[in-house]
């Protein structure tokens, strides 16, 4: 297809128009002047960048409108590898007992798991992931048996999971369901930027690679699981990168000459994030939904004026002739960088341990992050207060609300649960002080009540 290959802006006389230049198939490279450019090139955008240099070039409180603003996460900044393996292949079998070696004791029974099964199956029956009689029952192939199911989800796990010896070998080898119809299957490598996937340079060759996946997963019949071609380009794949969660302060920018023309940023282009609660197809179509219903409601006089508050790069006034495209951009900005600043946050909170990052830290957090989800849950299913004060955990309400309410409410609800996690913490620091040390400090009590009510008034949404 066509993608915009630099994007400029042109004064005319009173007048700003665009220009973008378009590259096609086989290089052939096209120039047009739109009078609306909607950018969505994901988060190297050619776009945004241009909006960028725009904004420096003019200067005053809007240089870094367009620049990207990162936030911290556990799961961003890793790397990770896809390999296409056979769509059938024999189910795995127990790998060999001396793989307990060096296997931190935090892990045991994730491996004694292993041990009995070789694989665990992620359909969510937690009694079957790896039994032996779920390895030779429902999780099989039921048209071949003994053989993997296209259409389930399973895990490998490396013989060095927990090991702290050998923490740079540790990985697992997620498969992703597909249809029949096709004639691979995707596996997923995830892992921390200074593994020995990324920085060890005899895993980029064909036997280094062969050597490594044999060696990590001794049940997986690797022989007629993939194709010696698939696993040289494996070897040789740089991989991917998972992105910061991050956002720009501005949306979109708007001239409010005679000709009124405009860039808009969507998706990727306007914030990205590592894939922890599966919003980023979800988002973007989100975008494009409600930059439809600005442009319409502006048309027909239902939008209240958003553009006073926004980037004109012309710097005019807009007249209400002109007052269109700016009011509509105005509003769709304002809408959606708050929504992107939501939605960024939301992904510091959700579920960044879930990728089975190696290193015991990772594997405490990823219980902890469990404990949560499952405490949240039980508490929003209290009666009255369930939903009230109360509500599940972020990557379940990503699952089960989205698209029915907004990304800033679910940050709302969670804050407001925590709220009143602190309140009951804090009533249950007091009344254990009393019972400890008797009758305590008035102006202690005074506050800590004090606090205790703010963080009740804050979960009760105040």
């Amino acid at each position: 297809g066509w993608e915009v290959t630099a994007l400029h802006r042109i004064v005319e006389g009173e007048n700003t128009v665009l220009e973008a230049t378009l590259q096609g198939p086989g290089g052939v490279q096209q120039t047009m002047r739109p009078f609306l450019v909607v950018g969505a090139d994901g988060l190297r955008s050619v776009v945004r960048e241009s909006l960028n240099a725009w904004a420096e070039e003019d200067g005053g409180s809007n240089t870094d409108r367009f620049q990207m603003e990162e936030k911290s996460s556990p799961a961003g900044g890793l790397r990770y590898k896809v390999l296409k393996l056979n769509k059938e292949f024999a189910l795995p079998q127990a790998p060999p007992v001396n793989a307990r070696q060096g296997v931190a004791a935090g892990v045991t029974r994730l491996y004694e798991e292993l041990r009995r099964g070789g694989y665990s199956n992620d359909s969510g029956d937690e009694d079957k992931r790896a039994r032996p009689d779920a390895a030779a029952g429902d999780h099989q192939n039921q048209t071949h048996p003994g053989m993997i199911d296209p259409e389930q989800s399973y895990s490998f796990l490396s013989r060095y999971l927990g090991s702290l010896k050998d923490k740079n070998r540790e990985t697992r080898l997620g498969l992703l369901p597909l249809k029949a119809k096709y004639e691979y299957r995707t596996a997923n490598i995830i892992t921390w930027p200074d593994h020995d996937l990324w920085t060890n340079s005899t895993l980029s060759t064909l036997p280094g690679i062969k050597h490594f996946l044999h060696d990590s997963y001794p049940q997986v019949p690797w022989d007629t699981a993939v194709t010696e071609e698939e696993l040289e380009r494996f070897a040789q794949s740089k991989g991917g990168r998972f992105p910061l969660p991050q956002t720009t302060k501005g949306g979109a920018v708007w001239s409010s000459s005679a000709n009124n023309v405009g860039v808009v940023l969507v998706g990727d282009s306007l914030r990205a994030f590592p894939p922890d609660l599966g919003q980023g197809v979800n988002s973007a179509l989100k975008d494009v939904a409600l930059l439809g219903d600005s442009l319409r409601n502006a048309s027909q006089g239902d939008s209240a004026s958003a553009a006073s508050s926004g980037y004109s790069f012309d710097g005019a006034g807009a007249s209400n002739s002109r007052q269109q495209l700016a009011t509509a951009l105005g509003s769709y900005e304002a809408e959606a960088t708050g929504e992107a600043k939501a939605l960024v946050r939301l992904m510091q909170l959700g579920s960044p341990y879930q990728y089975s990052q190696p290193g015991m830290i990772a594997g405490l957090a990823k219980r902890l992050m469990s404990a949560n989800l499952l405490l949240r849950l039980l508490f929003s299913k209290i009666p009255v207060l369930g939903n009230a004060i109360f509500f599940p955990q972020v990557a379940m309400m990503s699952q089960t609300l989205a698209g029915t309410i907004s990304y800033r409410e679910m940050l709302s609800r969670a804050h407001r649960t925590s709220f009143a996690f602190g309140a009951i913490a804090i009533a249950v620091a007091l009344a254990g002080g009393q019972v400890l040390f008797g009758e305590l400090n008035r102006t202690l009590v005074y506050w800590t009540v004090m606090s205790m009510w703010a963080c009740l008034f804050k979960a009760l949404g105040f």
